[in-house]
């Protein structure tokens, strides 16, 4: 993304389904435009009730201008999360869920960053690598308290090679 002189990227995060929130910052922020691009950074969805009418807002704007509205996948743009967080539920009893799987589809298929005039890097990471951990119930969300711990860092060859389309089930966590 290029941001030029006289132009204002504003970046939002973790909406997290919060239609009425999203409102408010848009108020704030004005509508996107040539001059007033949006970043969404991830976590579109989940934990709010509104999480349907914040993405479809979403996906209005982006129609509506498309070179002025990116998105980037987050953690919360994955089945896993979209099931245990309250995404699948909401999009199943307000529609069905065959709905449910095109915006699951539309998520895997979300870029997971961007670089912004080749100089900052945005990215909202807690996305699954090469090596899934999953927290089991009583831990914390210090790496370390992992199951498996991450002995060590993985390397961009490794994520590059990540599958975008394979969703973690709980075959992913065995050995």
């Amino acid at each position: 993304v290029q941001v030029n002189a006289g132009q204002t990227l504003t970046v939002f995060g973790d909406l997290h389904g919060q239609y009425f929130d999203v409102l408010n910052m848009l108020g704030m922020a004005g509508l996107p435009s040539k001059n007033n691009p949006f970043l969404f950074n991830g976590d579109f969805v989940d934990r709010g009730s509104w999480s349907i009418e914040v993405i479809l807002l979403l996906f209005a704007l982006k129609l509506k201008d498309p070179d002025c509205v990116f998105f980037n996948r987050g953690n919360h743009e994955m089945l896993e999360a979209n099931i245990i967080y309250g995404f699948a539920g909401e999009t199943g009893s307000k529609y069905d869920m065959d709905l449910f799987n095109l915006f699951s589809e539309a998520f895997r298929n979300l870029p997971l960053l961007h670089l912004i005039n080749n100089e900052v890097l945005v990215v909202h990471a807690g996305l699954p690598g090469p090596r899934p951990r999953v927290w089991l119930p009583g831990q914390t969300h210090d790496p370390e308290d992992a199951v498996p711990i991450n002995a060590k860092a993985c390397t961009l060859a490794e994520i590059r090679a990540c599958d975008r389309y394979t969703e973690l089930t709980a075959n992913s966590y065995r050995e």
